[in-house]
C-alpha cells in the first residue's frame, strides 16, 4: 500500500476532480454525511462501544471531503480559513504552554 506522502499530489488532483465531476452541492452533501458518520463513531467511543478501525475509516472519509471543502472556498474564504487555522493553532499552543507551566509548578 502506498503511503500518504507518496500520493499527496495525486490526492489533491483527485479532490479537485471530484468537485468538478460531481459538483459542489453533491460534494458538500457528501461532506455532511461523512462528518455525521464520524460523529456517530466518536459517540460510540465515548460510550464504550468504540471501534478504532471504524473511527479511522470515517476519519479518512472526512479528510477527503474536508480537502474538497477547502478547494471550494473562494479566494477570500481560503484566506480567512488560513488565518483562522493559524490563529487557532497558536491559541492551542499558548493553552498547552500555560497548562504545562501550571503542572510544572505543582511538582
Amino acid at each position: 500500500m502506498e503511503s500518504l506522502k507518496s500520493i499527496e499530489d495525486d490526492f489533491l488532483m483527485v479532490a479537485q476532480a471530484a468537485i468538478e465531476t460531481f459538483g459542489r452541492k453533491t460534494q458538500t452533501q457528501k461532506a455532511c454525511e461523512e462528518l455525521a458518520e464520524l460523529l456517530v463513531e466518536l459517540q460510540h467511543e465515548l460510550d464504550g462501544r468504540g471501534d478504532e478501525k471504524k473511527i479511522a475509516e470515517e476519519m479518512a472519509d472526512v479528510y477527503i471531503v474536508f480537502t474538497q471543502l477547502i478547494f471550494m472556498l473562494s479566494e477570500e474564504g481560503a484566506e480567512h480559513y488560513e488565518n483562522m487555522f493559524i490563529f487557532k493553532y497558536e491559541r492551542l499552543k499558548k493553552r498547552l504552554k500555560k497548562v504545562q507551566r501550571r503542572r510544572n509548578m505543582q511538582h
